[in-house]
C-alpha cells in the first residue's frame, strides 16, 4: 500500500480545493502507458485505495499501482519555488 504523509495530504487538499471538478471528483494517483506518474481527477472506485483527510476522500489509488507503490511514501517537499509532491522509499 502507497504511504501518504499528512503534508502530502494536506497540500493533496488543497491542490483539489482549487481544481474545477465535478461533484464526487477526487484526485487519482494514475500511472500511463511509459510509467510516468500522474494526478488526474477521478471517482472513487470500488477497491480503491481511498486517502481521507478530515472525513473527505482526497485522493485513491487502484489496487494494482498501490501494490506496485508498497513502501513507498508520497510526501511533500520543497523546491526553491514552492512545494512539490515526491515519492521516495519510505524509511
Amino acid at each position: 500500500m502507497l504511504i501518504v504523509t499528512e503534508p502530502a495530504t494536506e497540500h493533496l487538499t488543497l491542490m483539489l480545493k482549487r481544481a474545477r471538478r465535478a461533484e464526487g471528483q477526487v484526485i487519482r494517483l494514475a500511472v500511463d502507458a511509459y510509467g510516468n506518474v500522474n494526478l488526474v481527477l477521478d471517482v472513487v472506485r470500488q477497491g480503491d485505495q481511498v486517502i481521507p483527510h478530515h472525513g473527505e476522500h482526497v485522493m485513491v489509488v487502484e489496487p494494482p499501482i498501490s501494490e506496485k507503490f508498497s513502501g513507498i511514501a508520497l510526501d511533500v517537499v520543497w523546491n526553491g519555488h514552492g512545494r512539490e509532491l515526491t515519492l521516495h522509499r519510505a524509511a
